[in-house]
Parts: C-alpha cells; sequence; structure tokens
C-alpha cells in the first residue's frame, strides 16, 4: 500500500500510528501495538524512534506532536471515538486513511470493526455488519490482474477514505437505522467519485514486475519525502 504525499514542513514532529511493516516516510516516530506480526501484511519495520502502545491510549503529553498520521487503523479500533480522541490530543492536526464503505463491500477483511465514509468534511463511522458478499474473489484479482490494481490506484477516493484534519477529528457515530450520507444513485455523487486523478506511477505499480516496481517506488517516496 502506498503512503500518500502529505502537506507537512520537514521539520514537523510527526507521529505515524499503526506503523506497522511499511512506515509513511514522512513520519518521525513510529507507535504501534504489537511487536508480533498481527493483523499487518508483513513485518514490523524499525527504522526509527519506536513506542509500542495501543492508539486508544498514547503514552505522550498533549500536542506534542505537530501531525499525526494513521493509515488503515481506525478501522481496527474497538472504541474508534476514543481513537480519533486520541489522535487529536496529541497533535493539532493529522491524516487518516481507511477502506471506503466500498471497499469494504468489495474486499470483506474479517477483522475490520467500523465502515467508514468521509462525506463534506464529515467521517461517518458505523459498526461493521461482517457481510462478506464476494469472499476473495476481488483479493485474487488485486493479486492477478494489474488492471484491477490500476483501477484501484486510479480512483483513490472509490475505495479508501482519505481524511486530512486540524484542532479535532470531525467524526459522528451513525446507528443502525441511520441512512448512510452518501447516496451511491445520486448521478452526481458517482460523477465526483469516479473524477479522480491518477495516483503518481500508478500505471508502474500496476503493471511493472515486483522486483523492479518496489525499489522504484521506494526511490520516489524518499523523494518526495525530502522535499519536505
Amino acid at each position: 500500500m502506498a503512503r500518500p504525499k502529505l502537506a507537512i514542513p520537514a521539520s514537523a514532529r510527526v507521529l505515524e500510528v499503526g506503523s506497522g511493516h511499511n512506515p509513511h516516510p514522512q513520519a518521525t516516530v513510529l507507535a504501534d501495538g504489537y511487536i508480533e506480526d498481527i493483523e499487518r501484511a508483513g513485518r514490523l519495520k524499525i527504522d526509527r524512534p519506536l513506542v509500542i502502545a495501543h492508539g486508544g491510549a498514547l503514552p505522550f503529553k498533549d500536542a506534542v506532536f505537530d501531525y499525526v498520521i494513521a493509515i488503515h487503523v481506525a478501522e481496527h479500533m474497538e472504541d474508534i471515538g476514543a481513537f480519533f480522541d486520541e489522535l487529536a490530543r496529541v497533535a493539532p492536526a493529522g491524516y487518516i486513511e481507511t477502506p471506503s464503505a466500498i471497499g469494504e463491500r468489495l474486499f470483506g477483511w474479517r477483522k475490520h470493526r467500523w465502515r467508514l465514509i468521509y462525506h463534506e468534511a464529515t467521517l461517518y463511522v458505523r459498526p461493521h455488519d461482517g457481510v462478506r458478499s464476494f469472499g476473495t474473489v476481488f483479493h485474487e484479482l488485486m493479486r492477478r490482474d494489474a488492471h484491477m490494481t490500476a483501477l484501484y490506484y486510479r480512483h483513490p477516493d472509490l475505495f479508501r477514505v482519505r481524511c486530512s484534519w486540524q484542532g479535532s477529528v470531525p467524526y459522528q457515530v451513525l446507528g443502525s437505522e441511520d441512512p448512510d450520507p452518501v447516496d451511491l444513485d445520486d448521478e452526481a455523487v458517482v460523477a465526483q467519485l469516479l473524477e479522480q486523478k491518477p495516483a503518481p506511477l500508478a500505471t508502474l505499480r500496476a503493471f511493472a514486475p515486483r522486483s523492479l516496481k518496489d525499489p522504484l517506488w521506494g526511490w520516489w517516496r524518499n523523494r518526495q519525502a525530502k522535499k519536505g
């Protein structure tokens, strides 16, 4: 999974919560809940200061960081409200990324506790209903079909929630009877979702062999991080 280039000054103190096997290149301090490889796609990477801590109770003073990053973490939290509050306590701004509701329906991750929708500057969250409509079909497509991978990266807001916030995380928990805030039968909504700019190097990442694209993508991320 690519790590997006974020508008963070090079001198900023940046915490990444749930850094896992692929820390964000702009993070200066890492935090993860486990040394063991639990709910991650590879071995924990420790290439800068790392603190073992749960996202709902971070062992840091208030506002000790300038920015906090949480990518594919919120959907795992038992108490997502406490998690969001902790992010806002340790930093005045940050970035949250999770699978979108569409991504959850297609890929069906069993360990996710929440389904999130980002609409009009608000993160709407509801308990995951556990529906796994398509089994592992789309996981296998991502592995086998470069065109599916290219589609995924060409339309980031279709498959992922991407929320940059300041001050506090703008979230609202929905009840089981509350409708989704986004109507996917609305032509304007669908048009907006599909008006995405291709992610950098999307074609390379989709079609090049892994032996080539992993080093090149790593070089690109480091280059962007150094630009600050």
